[in-house]
């Protein structure tokens, strides 16, 4: 098979992680102050240490780095937070797009 003609591009290429620097940037910029809320204790279990930044509006649903949308969990927290959504939404772990914040 062969191909004709070259193929020209409309845009030129850009780096994806110039977007994640400046995402992780701003997410580390309020650690101290969620560090700070919870005292390094996970925020569901109260008994683990906290090590996880969990967005409660998930950020593919356009969940931003603000303090009202973030809980400081530990890994066995966050992982249930994942894997049991129903309960989840129930207690405001997470959050529906449509509700907000």
């Amino acid at each position: 098979m062969r191909r004709g003609g070259n193929l020209k591009r409309r845009k030129g290429l850009t780096r994806r992680s110039e977007g994640r620097q400046s995402y992780e940037a701003e997410l580390d910029a309020l650690t101290p102050a969620l560090c700070a809320r919870s005292r390094g204790i996970c925020e569901i279990c109260g008994s683990a240490r906290a090590v996880v930044r969990h967005h409660r509006l998930r950020r593919s649903q356009g969940g931003r780095n603000e303090m009202a949308n973030l809980l400081h969990l530990c890994c066995n927290c966050h992982t249930a937070v994942h894997a049991n959504p129903a309960a989840s939404y129930e207690m405001g772990w997470l959050i529906r797009r449509n509700r907000g914040l």
